[in-house]
């Protein structure tokens, strides 16, 4: 998710090369194992190089058949995946969704450690657990029943989701789990449907997007947000949180990197697919390519998704200039070895090695997602 200038700026320039004159191959592949698909926000990396994800677990009860699917690079057991054994934690299931680089994964599931509700959680250690050998819940807001994070930053600050039949659907912030209690972002937003929080960055700014209009319709739009925690600075005013939206652009934010870039995606039939957004400035502008989605960017501004159907990335060229300058995708399949018999269809996360996560499937089994870790030689 972070990647240092010079890094990017080295590995844009060897993909670039191998793209034209068909070198070795930029980057080395690991499966991961069968993942669950349709999991835009359920696939979490961090700079160490350890992926959460979810994956599909093969059980006896038919119920039980997502967990916390976890690979800790350089950690036991032995850079192997493994799962997370949902009954050994009270869980029926459990979802995974992002990982800080402190190594606490977070996501949402339920059982009788739950008290039966979906809540979200947070688990932590090469072992996969809290003191206690348990996981820690979110409580929801007032009012609500279920909880569920999907990332959390380097100060163990978490977002989400609090959900309650016949309510709107509540982005939620959780400043920690020991004790914080959670905090209703959707004051500000012009909407009575609901709304979601989805990524944060270093400096708690938080992305979502909210249903627009009266009551949810096939013709509901989504609108992507940004929030700006304010300050609190002693001795001097508070500054309340602001909002921004995109009012023009029907869709959703998925990441935010701690530049304050924010990236996206269209509603399907709308509008132009993936795209990028400074809100401090408001710059905008839809990336190059056809059936766009942007799923994550770094520090460098270097943005991973898929166009056409296929995993890819678009180099960021803005360097030191004001404005918003990407390239045309690169197609992350011309940058594996193809013997490998592997299929990548899009990517969700990058971090600051250029370790990329994606999912795709292997040759003669089309229909089984994994999730794949891309390395750089």
């Amino acid at each position: 998710m972070r990647m240092n200038i010079n890094t990017s700026a080295r590995t844009a320039a060897l993909l670039a090369v191998c793209s034209v004159v068909g070198c070795t191959t930029p980057y080395a592949v690991r499966d991961l194992g069968v993942g669950a698909a349709g999991t835009a926000n359920r696939l979490g990396l961090n700079n160490s190089g350890s992926v959460v994800a979810t994956r599909v677990v093969q059980a006896a009860d038919p119920h039980n058949i997502f967990a916390f699917g976890l690979y800790n690079q350089g950690q036991p057991p032995q850079n192997l995946p493994y799962e997370v054994d949902n009954a050994t934690f009270g869980l029926k299931h459990s979802w995974g969704a992002a990982v800080s680089d402190a190594g606490f994964w977070v996501g949402f599931g339920g059982g009788t450690s739950t008290g039966g509700k979906l809540l979200g959680i947070v688990m932590s250690g090469s072992a996969g657990v809290l003191p206690g050998n348990h996981v820690a819940t979110l409580a929801p807001l007032p009012g609500f029943t279920n909880s569920e994070a999907y990332d959390i930053n380097t100060n163990r600050t978490i977002v989400g989701i609090c959900e309650e039949p016949g309510k709107p659907t509540a982005a939620t912030l959780w400043p920690g789990w020991e004790g914080g209690a959670p905090v209703g972002l959707g004051e500000g937003l012009p909407t009575n449907i609901g709304n979601y929080a989805v990524a944060l960055n270093k400096h708690t700014r938080v992305v979502g997007y909210y249903y627009e209009g009266s009551q949810p319709s096939p013709t509901t739009k989504d609108r992507a947000w940004f929030r700006d925690p304010g300050t609190a600075t002693a001795g001097l005013p508070a500054t309340p949180p602001s909002w921004k939206t995109l009012p023009d652009v029907a869709g959703r934010a998925h990441a935010i990197n701690d530049s304050d870039i924010v990236v996206g995606e269209s509603m399907p039939g709308v509008q132009s697919g993936g795209w990028v957004w400074r809100p401090s400035d408001g710059a905008f502008m839809f990336l190059p390519g056809a059936q766009t989605s942007a799923y994550a960017l770094n520090n460098a501004g270097v943005i991973v998704g898929s166009s056409g159907g296929k995993a890819c990335y678009w180099p960021n060229f803005a360097g030191s200039e004001p404005g918003l300058h990407y390239g045309d995708p690169i197609d992350l399949n011309g940058q594996i070895d193809r013997n490998a018999g592997i299929s990548l269809f899009a990517a969700y996360q990058i971090n600051t090695a250029g370790q990329i996560v994606a999912l795709g499937s292997l040759a003669g089994h089309p229909l089984d997602t994994h999730v794949f870790l891309l390395t750089p030689r």
